[in-house]
């Protein structure tokens, strides 16, 4: 079943639907260089390519999932901060400055 960026909300999901399907490609390249051993070189390198895409997807998976998580602490951070802000006034300063 292909996967589409539409199929998926998050970039680390569509990722992770990618290399799942890498994954199975590469399986199926590598059982099917057995079963035909003049073309099997052609597979098995198909087979290796696939399996590159597996560990690219999955690292782009996990970089993804740790952008996500510093962008969520990020804006907790900026929100508690500006609560900390709210109902602040500021002091008129010294007496000698113009109002």
């Amino acid at each position: 079943m292909p996967v589409s960026p539409d199929d998926c909300a998050f970039p680390a999901e569509l990722a992770r639907r990618l290399a799942a399907q890498a994954e199975l490609l590469a399986l199926s390249a590598a059982q099917e260089a057995s079963r035909f051993p003049l073309i099997g070189p052609e597979l098995l390198d198909l087979a290796d390519q696939a399996r590159d895409l597996v560990r690219l997807g999955t690292s782009l998976a996990e970089r993804q999932d740790g952008f996500s998580r510093a962008v969520a602490q990020a804006g907790r951070v900026i929100d508690e901060g500006l609560a900390d802000w709210q109902g602040f006034d500021l002091p008129d300063g010294p007496a000698w400055l113009p109002h």
